[in-house]
């Protein structure tokens, strides 16, 4: 879950500044890096909340 809320602070920041940018040269890669590292948080946040369920009813 920390890992999850680490990246749900981090992933909305980087495509921020990627669609603030979009003249810039790495715009695409960092555009890219923002929407995965969103996907990673999405992805932490479903499998500790499941490992939360699993604790508590199992």
């Amino acid at each position: 879950m920390a890992g999850s809320l680490l990246c749900m602070f981090a992933g909305p920041t980087i495509l921020h500044s990627a669609l603030k940018n979009q003249s810039h040269p790495y715009y695409i890669p960092v555009l890219i890096a923002g929407l995965l590292i969103s996907a990673v948080a999405i992805f932490l946040a479903f499998k500790g909340l499941r490992k939360i369920m699993d604790s508590m009813f199992n």
